[in-house]
């Protein structure tokens, strides 16, 4: 809490053993100040800093004058923590920005509304050729294939009902898109539906990959284990 004193003398005339020595009061009635005060600064649960008020002449404090300052001292306080909780927003913001960036595979937001691309991050270029501002402007026919967009547009309303009650369920699809040059990429996406707290609106939310490679090569051994399997041939 709060200290004051309009006659600081009082203070100075306590006996040695009784005397505040370790108190930084003492340095300014000392120097002459007969009315002083000393305000913390709280934010939160934390002291953070003093308001320190001294005047030489004498009952230059009233407890309404007091409690003025106390509510200078909590705004200073409130303005403080938004200022650090904004500082560690802005930290934790980079930190996405910068995983998102140089992340090999695919990240993205979906407003499941409007049926766009709301985010993308850059790395969209190496999957299918186009960069992510020209990515946000096209369509979901324009990037998915008719066959991965009718699954999609099958699928999510029932997914969008069983998130609303309350299921957190985190989906894997396999999804064909269309690079830039035409050439069909199936991608592994990783997905979950959730409610955007700032908007209210629902997106979904997650993680794409290119697995044409692996699908080949799955393919391949599928091919090879039937023809095994068909063999006469021990």
């Amino acid at each position: 809490g709060s200290f004051w004193t309009n006659q600081s003398s009082e203070i100075k005339d306590l006996k040695p053993n009784e005397e505040p020595i370790p108190y930084p009061i003492n340095n300014c009635i000392y120097s002459g100040y007969v009315s002083v005060a000393l305000i913390p600064i709280h934010s939160g649960n934390d002291i953070i800093g003093l308001l320190q008020l001294n005047d030489k002449r004498s009952n230059m404090f009233e407890m309404d004058l007091i409690e003025f300052f106390e509510d200078i001292g909590n705004t200073i306080g409130i303005a403080y923590k938004r200022m650090l909780q904004g500082k560690m927003i802005s930290e934790s913001e980079e930190n996405y920005r910068l995983i998102a960036e140089y992340a090999t595979d695919v990240i993205w937001v979906l407003d499941i509304e409007t049926q766009t691309f709301r985010y993308v991050s850059p790395s969209i270029e190496h999957l299918i050729g186009f960069t992510d501002k020209e990515f946000i402007k096209r369509s979901l026919s324009q990037i998915f294939t008719t066959e991965s967009l009718k699954f999609i547009q099958q699928e999510f309303p029932s997914r969008i009902k069983r998130m609303l009650d309350g299921d957190a369920k985190i989906y894997t699809d396999e999804i064909k898109v269309v690079h830039k040059d035409g050439r069909i990429i199936i991608t592994e996406i990783h997905h979950q539906l959730i409610t955007n707290p700032y908007t209210g609106r629902i997106e979904g939310t997650g993680v794409m990959r290119d697995i044409t490679e692996r699908k080949k090569v799955q393919d391949k051994l599928l091919t090879l284990t039937k023809a095994l399997e068909q063999s006469p041939v021990a």
